[in-house]
């Protein structure tokens, strides 16, 4: 029996963290929270497949060969988790409708029917002698090979199928947050979307190796660098979910926030919604409040949150997060130029609350960064002089 070392190492390191995620998860989940039952799932699915790899690696599979293979129906219940954790962390929506559930077991029906004459079809003594090359059957090995391929891409199908899915969803979610919202980062979930992107593109190659090892080819980081990466992301991951602040209720958008909207002002009654946004601005400078959201300059104007959004996009084609962060740069713009405060008092003087936030929303305005702006115009000045 031959024991990967290294790779059991790897595979047992990410059923540990898995397992501490999880426990944590359960530990620190109140009532009513749907998003932890989603968590909890994402996470024991990944368990249950790099638990069928450590079977594997580890000689495991001597001693319950009947369990080889069986990670790949539940394996496909990973990308509809996370779809479920994302939707149930931004929206106010049923999650788990009659529809969305029939769509979810396609992946692991699939995955037993493909599973189902390898696991049925050949005996316990059969599966063992596979895994020896002097006891092997050609034909037998070939079958098993090919079923675990099938599988492999049942599995890389349905998570890449519900990993875009939850992508576009994200993508949604950050724009209906920039029409409600002046300061989005701990809202938007972008750690989310860059995990799905890694996580797509390791399973991805995960698979294009399983394949290359089907046909006899192997490289040096064959059985390593694929489960590394995928530990490390797990480790990414698990840190991140359980330390992301929740959005309440009313922060959530609804699914009918998703759908597009007639217009319902004229355009005479949106240029004096238009002016009166302008006039606030200029004259109250809510625009300098950190957290100012469109309910907050709704109650201040005495004009309905809709009808202020339907202004900002078909009047001004403009959203509300950069509707206030254009007035914020042109604030930070004239700090930098007629005052010696620091960069980081003009970020937090012009309505920004990081410094980081700041940088970017001025760099993508301006096309240079506060301090680069600020010596640019201090060598022009003296230029002049």
């Amino acid at each position: 029996m031959i024991v990967k070392v290294l790779p059991t190492i790897i595979f047992s390191f990410q059923l540990g963290i898995a397992g501490l995620a999880i426990a944590q998860t359960l530990l620190s989940a109140r009532g009513g929270q749907k998003h932890t039952y989603y968590l909890t799932g994402v996470l024991i699915f990944l368990s249950i497949h790099t638990f069928g790899d450590l079977l594997v690696v580890s000689g495991g599979y001597r001693y319950f060969p009947n369990l080889v293979g069986l990670q790949f129906p539940l394996a496909t219940l990973i990308g509809p988790a996370f779809y479920f954790y994302a939707r149930s962390m931004m929206t106010r929506s049923n999650v788990l409708s009659t529809k969305s559930m029939l769509t979810a077991s396609i992946g692991p029906v699939l995955g037993i029917l493909v599973l189902l004459p390898f696991a049925l079809g050949l005996t316990t003594e059969q599966k063992l002698s596979l895994a020896d090359p002097l006891t092997r059957d050609a034909e037998l090995y070939k079958f098993a090979l090919l079923t675990c391929l099938l599988s492999t891409l049942t599995f890389l199908i349905s998570t890449l199928l519900y990993f875009s899915a939850t992508y576009r969803l994200l993508n949604n979610h950050k724009v209906q947050l920039m029409k409600r919202f002046s300061v989005i980062e701990k809202k938007s979930l972008d750690w989310l979307r860059t995990i799905l992107l890694l996580w797509g593109s390791v399973w991805v190659l995960y698979t294009i190796e399983y394949i290359l090892n089907f046909i006899g080819v192997s490289w040096i980081g064959s059985g390593v660098v694929i489960p590394m990466l995928n530990l490390l992301l797990l480790l990414a991951f698990a840190h991140l979910s359980l330390n992301q602040p929740l959005l309440s209720e009313t922060d959530k958008s609804k699914d009918s926030d998703l759908q597009p909207r007639a217009a319902a002002l004229d355009d005479d009654r949106m240029k004096r919604i238009a002016v009166k946004l302008h006039k606030v601005m200029q004259g109250e400078r809510l625009f300098c409040e950190n957290e100012l959201s469109l309910h907050r300059l709704s109650e201040a104007i005495g004009i309905s949150q809709n009808h202020i959004s339907e202004t900002l996009s078909q009047h001004l084609q403009i959203n509300f997060f950069s509707f206030i962060n254009n007035y914020r740069v042109e604030e930070a713009k004239r700090l930098l130029t007629t005052t010696t405060l620091s960069i980081i008092d003009i970020s937090l003087e012009s309505g920004f609350n990081s410094r980081s936030t700041f940088n970017s929303a001025f760099k993508k305005t301006e096309g240079v960064t506060p301090s680069a702006y600020r010596m640019l115009m201090n060598n022009h000045n003296t230029t002049k002089e």
